[in-house]
């Protein structure tokens, strides 16, 4: 049976349409050769390309048939896509952010308000708060403190007192006494400060912070005036009663934010590195006409005090840790004002009585020390 030219015609032509709607679609011209492989005709795309567009036969060579780039050009789309997609997000978050930032600022306080009513109400049942004001919340299982050997001891044995400097450099303070651990009085670095230098600092500029700001809260408060246990303020208002008399009051500034605002009160002394934290916790002592014979113990938590007689004096008394206790003397001393005390922690104990003449007030300072050593 003869074949009739027109009937291959046609074929030819559905199997070109077909051919072309492959291209049309993305196909590879592997795969195209899969669906009309089953037919058992010549390769169709080389067919295709010699008799009827000698440019898509070139395209071809350049695909090099093996489809590879039809496959990139989509992973690459693909890509383009999703760049576009995130950066329409992201510009859609911006814009929200700024067109209902005062929405979003309520909302916050809402959220924080409810967060901090949250933590009152289950205060009775969980205490939290040594949590909060934790320097370190997670124990670091590397982190090793300094610890007191008898060996220490030996740097401590021959101390007869506690020795007086001025215009002492930074390196010198290192050398000679720090790295001793041994405690001294420096006289000159607190006469240009400011509140050494005017008559209108007293009780008052210190008090009035905490009678307006009662939110602020301070720890290891101690006095002889019977308050309620913690509420500064309320101590601070009996202050102004006439009928309060030979008293003595000293606490921790153990938040960061009342922390700072005792700091204005003091700078960093000369003999002191720039390099050093000073932003640690402060102490705040104020006493008047106490009459006192029993010294009030000070326990600092980082590796350094330093204790600033800003009005009148205290007595002080540096005893030795438990470990050295059998080596090194007690060392006492009347600090004066305008004269400061520095005194490693790792080794003293620091105490004091009030001056028992007249009213007196001390700041001191804990400084991190990064090596002893």
């Amino acid at each position: 049976m003869e074949n009739d030219p027109q009937t291959l015609e046609e074929i030819e032509a559905e199997i070109l349409a077909i051919l072309e709607d492959c291209r049309q679609r993305g196909l590879s011209k592997n795969e195209i050769r899969e669906i009309f492989s089953p037919l058992g005709l010549p390769d169709p795309v080389s067919s295709e390309t010699n008799d009827s567009n000698k440019n898509d036969s070139s395209e071809g060579e350049n695909d090099g048939g093996s489809g590879t780039n039809v496959e990139n050009k989509r992973d690459g789309g693909s890509w383009k896509k999703t760049f576009v997609y995130i950066a329409i997000v992201i510009l859609v978050g911006a814009f929200t952010v700024h067109y209902y930032e005062e929405e979003l600022k309520g909302i916050r306080f809402h959220v924080l308000a409810i967060t901090r009513i949250a933590l009152i109400k289950i205060l009775p049942y969980w205490d939290w708060t040594d949590m909060y004001y934790s320097r370190c919340l997670v124990r670091n299982p590397f982190f090793e403190a300094p610890n007191l050997n008898v060996d220490d001891c030996n740097l401590c044995e021959t101390l007869e007192g506690i020795e007086r400097v001025g215009n002492i450099s930074q390196a010198a303070v290192i050398e000679q006494y720090i790295k001793r651990e041994r405690p001294f009085i420096v006289t000159d670095a607190m006469d240009d400060w400011h509140v050494m230098q005017t008559d209108q600092f007293w009780f008052d500029n210190i008090t009035e912070i905490y009678i307006h700001h009662n939110n602020y809260r301070v720890c290891n408060i101690q006095t002889n005036l019977r308050v309620s246990y913690g509420d500064l303020g309320k101590v601070m208002r009996k202050l102004y009663s006439p009928h309060t008399t030979q008293w003595f009051l000293h606490w921790e500034n153990c938040q960061k934010e009342s922390a700072k605002l005792t700091r204005q009160f003091y700078k960093r002394p000369y003999f002191i590195s720039n390099s050093l934290d000073f932003t640690g916790s402060n102490w705040v002592m104020m006493s008047s006409d106490f009459r006192g014979r029993v010294y009030k113990k000070i326990e600092s938590s980082d590796s350094l005090s330093m204790l600033y007689q800003v009005r009148g004096f205290n007595h002080i008394r540096l005893s030795p840790r438990e470990t050295c206790r059998g080596y090194c003397p007690e060392l006492t001393e009347t600090l004066a004002e305008g004269e400061i005390l520095v005194a490693t922690n790792l080794l003293w104990i620091f105490e004091y009585i009030p001056g028992e003449d007249g009213d007196n007030l001390a700041i001191l300072s804990e400084v991190s020390w990064p090596s002893l050593e």
